[in-house]
């Protein structure tokens, strides 16, 4: 599936925000918003340096993985 078939039909996209999520809690939203049913994960951190972002991605690989739903996940790391 292409990006743009996997965004039509993605029915929940959601934001984990670094500017409203503490760090220890990255994992935990995450989990969550997986088990609700979300399809696309963006990862938006914009005061952190582009190392700090890819391990905070890093970090949530293997939540993907370990949902049901990894084949259709897609999580984006939105650098600075």
């Amino acid at each position: 599936m292409n990006r743009k078939e996997c965004l039509s039909s993605c029915r929940l996209y959601g934001i984990v925000d670094m500017g409203y999520t503490a760090e220890h809690q990255l994992l935990p939203v995450t989990e969550k918003l997986l088990a609700g049913g979300l399809r696309i994960l963006q990862l938006r951190a914009k005061n952190h340096n582009p190392e700090h972002i890819e391990n905070m991605g890093r970090q949530l690989a293997p939540c993907a993985v370990n949902t049901a739903v990894f084949s259709s996940s897609t999580i984006i790391l939105k650098l600075p």
